[in-house]
């Protein structure tokens, strides 16, 4: 029976009149069991006058149409109550060519409530509507109010919406960003670096974020970009939001507290280059002396070992120039462009500036494990070097250096990028001041042995250049810190470029 599991009673009726099948619901209403009603003749449960209207009107009419529809008749329950009911009537033939139909029929006082229901349905449904507009109102409202730019990406990462704000900052119509045109928005010395690492969020489903410098602003303009995937109830991306927060005063804010940090760093280091060069200068001095004791017993001759007092001069003072060049880098505000650099040299220069301070807390290990090229400014590179060398030093004690290790690691990260880990053998870190030490002036140690501006001037560096930073510390045990930054983007352009 095609109306089997519906809410509508339902009958079979073949041609010699007799029923043949009813549903559950049909054989509840008339109160009869089903077992009962099929074989019996369908005449036996019409009420009054039905009888005779089906017979003369409507039986005819499913003969010659095929089918009547919203048929009133009265139906007799086993109880003898009769119940009008409203039926769809649809005649077929059968096997031996003979017409059969098939009843689907409602109580009305059921069909009453049930339109009443479809009514409160639809009364409902236009109620959401309305509700919805209201919000898409609001929500319209807000996104061009909001002083934050806003912008939608599709699943492939084109633009399909940008926000009042976003045109404020970037200089881009709404209609010249849609599609690829919002890349326009950045400058093209940060636009690939940013892209690539965008699509690496995206193929992860992970937030991306970097700050940009936007191109088509009028002056130095810099902004906080951040995106996240759409995911759907099923799970599958389709598609992302983005918002652009302009950030130039708050560099500008960064960029004071980042050379008090500088200096405060470079201050630091004083002491320790102060050795450096003192050693350096000594031997300087006796090989001058000796040379000059030489000469004097031997005005005219060759003093003997002059070639070795000479080379150990140069030596010296090329050992002092580099110290001396190294620290002038640190201390000024890097302003050079970003450039392929070896995470490697970039170590070499920061533990160069620290080997006095090395040698008396820690064995220095070294792995260089082949990582690849960076895109940085090399000074502010080799001074997030010298601020997680300068941490670990500060975690273990000084004159235990058989005690402890310090131990540099540079290679490549499961997404490619290169990778940079620091770890000590010191005091390591307690957990409730793990969340707060990226925390600009918020230092564990005693109060005037730092400005807590080291590690948040380094976590600003290592974001800026699409990085990330982590920690992991455990009290008495030491501490354990990992630097990831993307692949060069410069690299592979400038191969890209020079391909015919």
């Amino acid at each position: 029976m095609a109306l089997t599991g519906t809410p509508c009673g339902a009958l079979s009726v073949a041609a010699s009149g007799l029923v043949t099948d009813v549903n559950e619901v049909g054989s509840e209403w008339l109160g009869h069991p089903r077992g009962e009603l099929v074989g019996s003749p369908l005449v036996t449960i019409f009420g009054a006058g039905s009888r005779l209207y089906y017979e003369s009107q409507v039986r005819p009419l499913v003969h010659l149409r095929g089918s009547a529809s919203e048929v009133f008749l009265r139906l007799r329950a086993r109880s003898g109550e009769e119940l009008p009911v409203i039926c769809n009537i649809v005649g077929a033939q059968d096997h031996g060519g003979e017409l059969r139909e098939e009843w689907a029929f409602l109580p009305i006082l059921r069909r009453s409530r049930y339109e009443a229901e479809i009514v409160a349905a639809r009364r409902a449904a236009e109620e959401a509507r309305r509700a919805e507009s209201a919000v898409l109102g609001k929500l319209s409202a807000i996104t061009s109010t909001v002083p934050v730019g806003i912008f939608e990406l599709d699943a492939s990462g084109a633009c399909v919406f940008v926000n009042r704000r976003w045109s404020e900052l970037t200089g881009l119509t709404p209609e010249r960003s849609l599609g690829e045109g919002w890349h326009q928005a950045f400058h093209a010395d940060d636009q690939g670096r940013f892209l690539a690492a965008l699509r690496a969020a995206m193929l992860e489903r992970r937030e991306g974020a970097m700050e940009v410098r936007l191109a088509l602003a009028p002056g130095p303009s810099w902004a906080a970009c951040r995106v996240v995937a759409v995911i759907d109830a099923n799970g599958d991306v389709t598609g992302y939001l983005g918002t652009l927060l302009e950030t130039t005063e708050l560099r500008l804010a960064h960029a004071q507290l980042a050379l008090r940090a500088r200096l405060h760093t470079v201050g630091t280091l004083a002491a320790g280059v102060a050795h450096e060069v003192n050693n350096p200068l000594a031997f300087l001095i006796n090989d001058a002396e000796m040379l000059l004791e030489d000469l004097e017993r031997d005005p005219v001759g060759r003093p003997r070992d002059a070639e070795r007092q000479l080379a150990a001069i140069r030596s010296g003072a090329d050992r002092i120039r580099r110290i001396v060049r190294d620290l002038g880098a640190l201390a000024r505000s890097a302003k050079d462009a970003p450039l392929p650099l070896s995470l490697e040299t970039v170590v070499d220069k920061g533990v160069r500036m620290l080997e006095s301070q090395l040698s008396q807390r820690a064995a220095l290990v070294r792995h260089d494990r082949g990582a690849p090229l960076v895109d940085a400014e090399e000074d502010r590179l080799v001074e997030v070097v010298v601020q997680l060398l300068l941490n670990a030093l500060q975690a273990v004690p000084e004159g235990r250096s058989d005690a402890h290790v310090i131990r540099v690691v540079t290679g490549t990260d499961e997404r490619g990028g290169a990778v940079l880990t620091v770890a000590d053998t010191g005091a390591g870190i307690p957990p409730e001041h793990i969340e707060h030490i990226f925390d600009p002036f918020f230092s564990t140690r005693s109060v005037g042995s730092g400005r807590g501006l080291g590690l948040w001037v380094t976590l600003d560096t290592v974001r800026s250049l699409g990085g990330t930073i982590t920690v992991d510390s455990r009290p008495d045990e030491g501490t354990t810190v990992r630097v990831s930054l993307p692949r060069s983007v410069r690299l592979a352009e400038g191969a890209t470029r020079s391909q015919p």
